[in-house]
C-alpha cells in the first residue's frame, strides 16, 4: 500500500514545557514527514479527575516546526500501577484512546495507518484505533525494561496487541523480548536502531568545540551524557576516575545522584544546540548504563566521533563492536578504570576508534531511518 498519511500516537512528546522530552520520535516524524507524508500527532493532554471537567472537550492544536500539526485532547489520567484487580495503566491507555478517537473525528482526517511510540499508551491506542476503524498499526517497542508489559501484563498485551501490522524495535534485544513473550512472531518485528540527525551531530574541530566550552586544551576529558541515576552508571563512571591523574570528566544531565570527584569540568544540563560542541570537546565517552533500548547519546558520541566505553550487554550489539568501542562490564568500576588509562594512553587506538564511530554513524543517519521505516510499513501493508 502507498502511504500518504500517517496518525502518530504519543505518550511523550515535546512540548514548550518539556522541550526534551521524546525529542528523537519527533525527529523522526519530521524526516517522514519530510518524504512527503502528511503526518499528524495525537498527543493527549493528561489531566486527574479532579481538575478534569472543564476541559474535557476541548483539543490544543500546535504547529510543529516541519508543517506536522500536533493534537493534544483532553483525556484522564489513572496513573500506571496494579492495584488489586485493577490496572491502572491500561484503563489510562484506555482513556487516551477514547481522546485520540475523538480528535480524530473532530480533525475529519482519516489516516492510512497508525503508529504508536512505545507500547503503553501509545502502543495500546494505536492497537484499539487499528481494530475500531480497520486501519493497519505499527508499534515501536524501544524501552530499556519491558516495564509497560510488566506492568499491564503479558497476557493482556499479547491480547490488545495480537493483530498489530508490524513492530519497529530498536534493537536486537527489543525484539528478542517481543518474540520471547509471545507479543511478535519473528516476521512481524524488524529491528530499525535508533538514528541521529547527521546534520546537526557531526564532528568539530577540538580546538574550536573546547574554546566554546571554555575548557583548556591539552587536558584529557571524558564526556558522559545521561540522568545522573543508578542505571545510567553516573557514580560507577566517577568512582572509576576519582584518583587517576590527568583525567576529567564532563557530566552533561540531571538527577538525583551527584558526583564528587575531583576532576569535574562540567555538571549539569547542557543545551540542545550545544550537545554537538560539548561532544566534540571531549577525547572519549564513557556511559556504563544497565539497561536501554538503543542508547541515543551512544550514536550522538559516535556521530561526533568519539571512541565509546559501554556496556558489553545485548542492547548495545546493534551500534556497537569492538571496531568503534571497549566493552565493558558496566558493574565493574575496575573494568571502567582500566578502558578510560588504555584509550588515555594509546592516541592510535583512540584515532582508530574515532574513525570507525563516524563510519557507524553514518549508517544510523535519520533520513534512511525514515525511509526504511516507512518502506517496510508498505511492504507489509501490501
Amino acid at each position: 500500500m502507498k502511504i500518504k498519511r500517517i496518525c502518530f500516537l504519543a505518550g511523550e512528546y515535546p512540548t514548550s514545557e518539556k522541550p526534551k522530552s521524546a525529542v528523537f520520535y519527533q525527529t523522526l516524524v519530521h524526516q517522514i514527514a519530510k518524504l512527503g507524508i502528511e503526518c499528524r500527532v495525537i498527543y493527549p493532554y493528561p489531566m486527574n479527575l479532579k481538575n478534569q471537567s472543564k476541559r474535557k472537550d476541548r483539543i490544543d492544536i500546535v504547529d510543529d516546526t516541519h508543517s506536522v500539526k500536533v493534537y493534544r485532547p483532553y483525556t484522564i489520567s489513572f496513573g500506571a500501577k496494579s492495584i488489586l484487580c485493577w490496572n491502572t495503566a491500561y484503563l489510562t491507555a484506555v482513556s487516551y484512546t477514547k481522546s485520540a478517537k475523538k480528535a480524530l473525528a473532530q480533525m475529519n482526517w482519516v489516516p492510512d495507518v497508525f503508529y504508536g511510540h512505545f507500547i503503553s499508551p501509545a502502543g495500546i491506542m494505536a492497537a484499539k484505533l487499528s481494530e475500531e476503524m480497520g486501519i493497519p498499526c505499527f508499534v515501536a517497542c524501544g524501552e530499556s525494561q519491558p516495564w509497560s508489559i510488566n506492568t499491564i501484563g503479558v497476557s493482556r498485551t499479547q491480547q490488545v496487541l495480537a493483530n498489530v501490522s508490524g513492530f519497529v524495535a530498536v534493537s536486537s534485544k527489543n525484539k528478542k523480548e517481543l518474540i520471547d513473550l509471545h507479543i511478535s512472531s519473528e516476521d512481524r518485528v524488524r529491528v530499525f536502531p535508533n538514528g541521529v540527525d547527521s546534520s546537526v551531530f557531526y564532528k568539530r574541530d577540538k580546538s574550536e568545540a573546547r574554546k566554546k566550552m571554555g575548557w583548556d586544551t591539552d587536558k584529557f576529558i571524558v564526556a558522559f551524557v545521561g540522568h545522573f541515576n543508578e542505571r545510567k552508571g553516573i557514580l560507577r563512571l566517577d568512582k572509576a576516575i576519582y584518583d587517576l591523574p590527568d583525567v576529567y570528566v564532563a557530566y552533561a544531565g540531571s538527577g538525583a545522584l551527584t558526583p564528587r570527584s575531583p576532576n569535574i569540568i562540567h555538571m549539569g544540563d547542557v543545551a540542545p544546540e550545544m550537545m554537538p560542541w560539548f561532544l566534540s570537546a571531549a577525547d572519549i565517552f564513557v556511559l556504563p548504563t544497565l539497561h536501554e533500548g538503543c542508547c541515543n547519546a551512544i550514536i550522538e558520541a559516535l556521530a561526533c566521533g568519539l571512541p565509546v566505553v559501554s556496556s558489553d550487554r545485548d542492547f548495545n550489539y546493534d551500534i556497537l563492536s569492538n571496531e568503534n568501542a571497549i566493552l565493558i562490564d558496566p558493574e565493574n568500576v575496575h573494568d571502567i578504570r582500566n578502558a578510560i588509562l588504555k584509550l588515555k594512553n594509546d592516541k592510535k587506538l583512540r584515532d582508530r576508534l574515532a574513525y570507525k564511530s563516524v563510519m557507524t554513524a553514518e549508517k544510523l543517519d535519520i533520513r534512511q531511518r525514515a525511509k526504511a521505516i516507512l518502506s517496510w510499513m508498505e511492504e507489509i501493508t501490501n
